[in-house]
């Protein structure tokens, strides 16, 4: 079963609590999970850890999405710094990897944005990096 999360401004913390959630719909690890996700949206927590496990064919990129961890709450860093800190030449390479990221919020790739401070890409839409950007740059009681 998967959790398909559609963010909107309006949606973002006011309307957390309205992601599905039945004690029956997903197993007790996930649940966890979708309640650290709603606790992120509403600004109460700054991670999300779930645990997962990496397909053969996308291990290799582990320890490049495992690096975007180390990025601060709040903060961005440059495709180009990332690119330097996983060992790729081209920026336009750490972008092709974060694409492939399959957990976007518990690896948070839309904390790496261009040197000129603009965006850059998002999988599977740009407002949503902004919208979480901004979640994470504003100041929460």
């Amino acid at each position: 079963m998967f959790l398909h999360l559609s963010l909107q401004k309006s949606a973002l913390p006011q309307h957390a609590d309205a992601l599905p959630m039945q004690a029956h719909d997903y197993p007790s690890w996930f649940q966890n999970t979708v309640q650290q996700v709603k606790a992120y949206l509403k600004g109460e927590t700054t991670d999300i850890s779930t645990p997962y496990q990496f397909v053969p064919n996308k291990i290799k990129w582990q320890s490049a999405w495992e690096a975007l961890s180390e990025i601060p709450y709040g903060q961005t860093t440059s495709y180009k710094s990332y690119s330097q800190r996983i060992g790729l030449k081209n920026p336009r390479n750490a972008g092709w990897v974060l694409s492939q990221n399959p957990l976007p919020l518990v690896f948070p790739c839309h904390r790496v944005i261009r040197t000129d401070g603009s965006l850059g890409g998002f999988t599977p839409d740009p407002k949503i990096k902004k919208l979480l950007i901004d979640l994470e740059q504003t100041p929460h009681d």
